[in-house]
């Protein structure tokens, strides 16, 4: 009995000294609790068991470490035994992910749960877009230069990749319509939190001249294009109308009123515009020159004219006559029988004289046979 009663007693010294070196084994406290890129809230406090954090909408996953007071307490995370102090790696998904954190104090009676609820928020975009005016073929945009986006009438738009809240956004144009130039007003910002529409696309025709030169020129000549737009010109060189054409339509240059004691005509004075100025347009200006003729009657053999002692004419027949070589408008005509037919003799009645202008000038007298 007193040998029993020694190994009682060694037992109870024993048990005491483990309670004696280990004299918080209840202990089921945290000293520290960390989320890595994110702040708890409230501060970390032993007593405090609730605690929450936001992540921004990006990230997916987070580290929690949770430190341990007592070295012979033990910790789970999320159901999962987990050494103290070593990052515990948790998936997050949209809304709010809570972590449990449960701790066992080496008694292995005492325990303590902290919780985090991490709040990530839902991955929202937000639309890039805007309207568009006076467009007539389809003109192609880009957003970040990228993300291409092909439209064909007026009216609003929007790219099909919407961008997060804080993004910046770069609207341009890649392709131009054909015969038009778009361009782009309030197309560069970040988004807010908001739908971007103020982003305006405008598109104008693309115009071209339409011009040329000008050669023998003394006074003033008056030019038109399709009928209006009159162009004074005073001197040689060369000219261009006032008023551009839309790409596709036609010109005409033509002469409204020809300068004094002049005839001038225009060359390459029509076509279609095709993406280009118009500078080939050649307007040349000459004196004028008239025809010189008459008629002839009673001949009944063969008879060579002259004008002004040359530009032979030998005919045979009776009826009107022209020379071959026009006289200068101010000029002098001088017809004469160079050659009379054979068995008569010929005389020229109003054979000379001034051209003074008018068109086709024709001689007012005959050749007549007065034998």
């Amino acid at each position: 009995m007193a040998k029993f009663s020694r190994v009682f007693l060694l037992l109870l010294v024993f048990l005491g000294g483990c309670d004696w070196l280990n004299p918080d084994s209840s202990n089921g406290n945290l000293i520290d609790l960390t989320v890595a890129g994110a702040t708890i809230s409230p501060a970390f406090s032993a007593d405090v068991m609730s605690y929450d954090a936001t992540v921004t909408s990006e990230t997916d996953q987070v580290s929690v470490t949770a430190t341990v007071e007592h070295p012979h307490a033990s910790m789970r995370i999320n159901g999962e035994r987990f050494a103290s102090g070593l990052p515990f790696d948790v998936a997050l998904d949209s809304g709010v992910t809570t972590v449990k954190v449960t701790i066992t104090a080496a008694n292995g009676e005492s325990q303590k749960i902290y919780y985090i609820a991490i709040t990530r928020p839902g991955s929202t975009t937000f639309s890039i877009g805007g309207p568009v005016s006076g467009l007539s073929g389809t003109v192609t945009l880009q957003n970040n230069g990228a993300d291409d986006l092909a439209v064909t009438d007026d009216g609003t738009f929007e790219f099909a990749t919407g961008m997060d809240d804080g993004a910046d956004y770069e609207v341009t144009v890649s392709g131009q319509p054909v015969g038009q130039e778009c361009s782009v007003g309030n197309g560069a910002g970040t988004v807010a939190a908001a739908d971007i529409t103020s982003v305006s696309v405008e598109c104008v025709d693309l115009t071209y001249t339409v011009g040329g030169s000008v050669s023998g020129l003394s006074s003033d000549l008056t030019l038109q294009n399709n009928g209006g737009d009159d162009l004074l010109i005073s001197e040689n060189g060369t000219f261009e109308f006032a008023t551009a054409i839309t790409n596709g339509l036609d010109y005409a240059v033509t002469v409204s009123s020809q300068p004094a004691g002049l005839v001038c005509s225009v060359s390459n004075g029509s076509g279609t515009i095709n993406a280009a100025n118009v500078t080939n347009v050649a307007v040349s200006c000459v004196v004028p020159s008239f025809t010189v003729g008459g008629s002839i009657s009673n001949l009944t053999g063969e008879i060579t004219l002259q004008n002004n002692g040359a530009d032979d004419l030998t005919t045979s027949a009776n009826g009107p006559f022209t020379f071959a070589t026009p006289v200068t408008n101010g000029g002098p005509f001088e017809v004469t029988i160079s050659s009379q037919p054979e068995g008569q003799e010929c005389v020229v009645n109003n054979g000379s004289g001034t051209i003074t202008g008018a068109k086709d000038w024709s001689v007012p007298g005959r050749v007549a046979n007065t034998l």
